[in-house]
């Protein structure tokens, strides 16, 4: 599937999505603008306040992460807050212009493939018993 972001006919989707996210409301009193696919975009992956955004969760684990560091210090430690900080950088420092640019599918892609990594670096650094 292909997005577009200033492609308007995709709105039952969108809206589809919020509900199921229970973002519906909020995203009613957030945005004004007639562009609901750029502003569910933003919802979903950039806006601090909506508990379901990445941007929100990601900042979430880089305190829990930051936490769990200071009580452990592993030696993988570098690698891990490499992977977590590519990821977190993504979002983080992203907008829709380089959603945009990139298109929504690869922008989403590069967020999996950041978290594999960093899931994988955390599982082996807390979870593997090898």
């Amino acid at each position: 599937v292909r997005y577009d972001l200033n492609d308007p006919r995709d709105i039952l989707f969108w809206r589809q999505m919020l509900l199921s996210l229970s973002g519906y409301e909020l995203h009613l009193k957030t945005y004004r603008d007639n562009n609901h696919t750029r502003n569910v975009a933003d919802q979903v992956f950039f806006n601090r306040q909506f508990t379901r955004s990445v941007r929100y969760n990601l900042d979430k684990i880089g305190l829990y992460l930051t936490s769990v560091m200071e009580a452990n210090d592993p030696p993988e430690r570098e690698k891990l807050l490499r992977d977590f900080g590519r990821l977190h950088s993504r979002v983080r420092f992203g907008d829709l212009a380089q959603v945009e640019e990139s298109g929504m599918d690869s922008f989403i892609r590069g967020i999996r493939n950041d978290l594999a990594a960093f899931t994988q670096s955390l599982t082996q650094v807390f979870f593997s018993y090898a």
